[in-house]
């Protein structure tokens, strides 16, 4: 079993009071999902709370449990532990007890396969900054003086980097400066080469969705696993897949041009922002049938009509919307039950979804070659600004890791960009013809399942219709030229 974490999340109607107005009334405001961190004991971690009310102060995301305040909860609460195994106060830890907090985290195994490390030399120094970012807290706190720093009781030392061009729009909005500052220590490892989250190919997805049957339990599960991939090949991160809801599917069925309406995470803003992304009808009618069949009753036995909080994806046993680290273990159990090698996570299929958007652009632009393409790209902003907002980026210098992946990716460049829009219907549909094998194959067809497979077909027969079509009206526009 891994060690229970150390932080509970305060109530989402939680408020937090902040100062007295002149009638000596309370002032409170929104402190709901603030981490609240206890020693192993179960007591009152008094400096780590001041810490984390400091972050709070900051209006870093506290969405789908807790957040980035939540992550920052769950580095700083390995240091926590060392100290109460090793009975030091935390404004007593020096810098050779920092360095064997540092070095027990490197060494340790896994759990379930003790040949294996717990974590990566990356994670180790993530957790060894945020842990030095709380003991300088705790420095302000008890007025220790110079306890973390170069000359400090903890010798440790905060640099400056600049920040690649992807990461500056929201700073240059706030007026702030493109550097980032993170601290170092002597005992660090050196970080893991950066992990570049590859695109997923067409056949994987198959391969995944082939896994579907076999690895699920009931058909509840098997439906909302199918419903969970057609939902990620629309190029939302795993928060935002998880927070689409049931009204956003039914709104987009009613739609000429079917869009969904995601919530854009990582917005520091209080409140939320959205954007629309194509999806095709076929797959429209699918999730409906999905939304009125299996998790209307799942639903109805667990949480109740009253309980639904109107999330697409929901647990077959509380009824509610499934977590982002939820959908990511949903993910990975696919993987590992169609024999794929390698880390096989959500942020895949966003990859995927970029790059057959890059692909569209060029047929849109009618690039004649590669070359040409990215000559474009360099010039013109216009397809790195469409991509980004699709994508829910800030800054469309963001957009530039999906696009240099996915010009990598297209080996076979004038076939694919010559045909790609109508390619991404066609290949939508023969997936969906594939999983429609897949259901007649695993249970026993009545009236109701003729009527659900002739509404899929009628829906599937329509986008075939309308991508010919399209495709004939740009035919025909290139041989106008």
């Amino acid at each position: 079993m891994p060690a229970q974490r150390l932080f509970r999340l305060t109530s989402t109607s939680f408020r937090l009071p902040f100062c007295v107005d002149y009638k000596h009334e309370v002032m409170t405001s929104h402190g709901g999902d603030i981490p609240t961190i206890t020693w192993p004991n179960n007591s009152w971690c008094f400096p780590a709370n001041v810490y984390l009310l400091e972050l709070s102060k900051r209006n870093l995301s506290r969405k789908h449990g807790g957040g980035t305040l939540a992550a920052y909860a769950r580095n700083i609460g390995h240091l926590i532990r060392f100290c109460y195994l090793s009975q030091v106060d935390i404004a007593e830890i020096t810098d050779s007890l920092f360095t064997r907090f540092i070095r027990n985290l490197q060494a340790e195994r896994k759990r379930t396969d003790s040949t294996k490390l717990a974590r990566s030399a990356t994670s180790v120094v993530t957790i060894g900054r945020r842990s030095l970012d709380f003991l300088e807290s705790v420095g302000r706190l008890y007025d220790l003086g110079a306890f973390v720093g170069p000359n400090g009781r903890i010798v440790a030392e905060r640099k400056s980097q600049k920040l690649p061009p992807r990461y500056r729009g929201r700073r240059r909005r706030s007026g702030m400066d493109w550097t980032r500052s993170f601290w170092t220590h002597h005992s660090f490892p050196t970080p893991d080469p950066e992990d570049r989250r590859l695109s997923i190919s067409s056949e994987n997805v198959e391969t995944l969705r082939d896994a579907v049957a076999k690895s699920s339990s009931s058909s509840f599960l098997r439906k909302r696993r199918y419903a969970l991939l057609r939902v990620l090949e629309t190029g939302g991160r795993r928060s935002e897949v998880a927070a689409l809801s049931v009204d956003s599917v039914r709104r987009a069925s009613a739609m000429t041009d079917p869009m969904l309406k995601l919530v854009t995470a990582k917005r520091r803003r209080a409140e939320e922002h959205y954007r629309f992304v194509p999806i095709a009808r076929h797959d429209l009618a699918f999730l409906l049938e999905y939304i009125e069949v299996n998790r209307k009753r799942a639903v109805r036995l667990t949480c109740g009509v009253a309980g639904d909080d109107d999330t697409l994806l929901v647990s077959e046993r509380t009824g509610k919307g499934l977590r982002p680290n939820t959908i990511t273990a949903e993910i990975a159990k696919l993987a590992k039950h169609a024999g794929l090698p390698g880390r096989v996570h959500p942020h895949m299929f966003r990859h995927r979804f970029a790059q057959m958007e890059m692909a569209a652009m060029i047929e849109q632009n009618d690039s004649k070659d590669r070359g040409d393409f990215q000559r474009r790209l360099v010039d013109g902003e216009a397809m790195k600004l469409k991509l980004s907002q699709l994508l829910g980026q800030t800054n469309p210098e963001s957009a530039s890791i999906y696009l240099s992946d996915a010009i990598t990716e297209y080996s076979d460049f004038p076939r694919t960009y010559d045909a790609a829009k109508f390619q991404l219907v066609i290949t939508s549909a023969k997936s969906a013809l594939k999983q429609l094998e897949r259901e007649i194959g695993s249970s026993p067809l009545n009236r109701q399942s003729l009527e659900q497979i002739g509404t899929f077909l009628d829906a599937l027969g329509s986008d075939i219709d309308r991508a010919v079509a399209k495709r004939r009206n740009i035919d025909v526009s290139k041989s106008a030229k």
